[in-house]
């Protein structure tokens, strides 16, 4: 992470792509593209005038809204408004290829999802876990759990979260 970080400074790009992936694009990286902009919109990343978030699928080709008991959770543990929550349009990275092309950093939920990104993008692929710990840790898929587990997944990745963008923040100002 810490030369595409580099790089897009050395570049003068003021602004951070981040894309968030996981197999169905309806847990785990809406989760994760929410949480994150939270986040950051609380606490801004330094350097980057602008940070896009998006998510996507790699596996399924669900064309709806995120899980309802993503949704659930996020509105009533995050306090995320309804309003952001309609706006969520599930994607996956063969109806939009640009969102590979276009990340800095491509943000798997599992270690697994790297064998679905094309090849000419591994080398910006990172599991969350990684980015946050330094080492692979997968996300589990609620998919198909009740509530708590949804829970549990997203305080999983709010947690990760919280450490990436701590490392980053180090990193920025270290380099600033």
């Amino acid at each position: 992470m810490e030369n595409i970080i580099r790089n897009i400074r050395k570049q003068g790009q003021k602004s951070l792509y981040l894309l968030f992936i996981c197999s169905g694009n309806i847990c785990r990286s809406p989760m994760a593209e929410i949480l994150c902009e939270q986040l950051l919109r609380q606490d801004p990343l330094p350097y980057f005038e602008k940070v896009i978030i998006k998510s996507a699928a790699v596996v399924y080709h669900w064309t709806g809204s995120m899980d309802d008991y993503a949704e659930t959770v996020l509105r009533q543990y995050y306090k995320i408004p309804q309003t952001r929550l309609n706006q969520f349009d599930s994607c996956h990275i063969h109806r939009d290829p640009t969102r590979c092309r276009d990340a800095d950093l491509i943000i798997i939920m599992e270690e697994y999802h790297r064998h679905h990104i094309p090849k000419q993008f591994r080398s910006k692929t990172f599991t969350l876990s990684e980015l946050a710990i330094g080492s692979i840790r997968d996300v589990d898929d609620p998919y198909g759990g009740n509530l708590a587990d949804y829970r549990a997944t997203a305080q999983e990745i709010y947690d990760y979260l919280l450490l990436f963008l701590k490392k980053l923040r180090g990193f920025l100002k270290q380099e600033s």
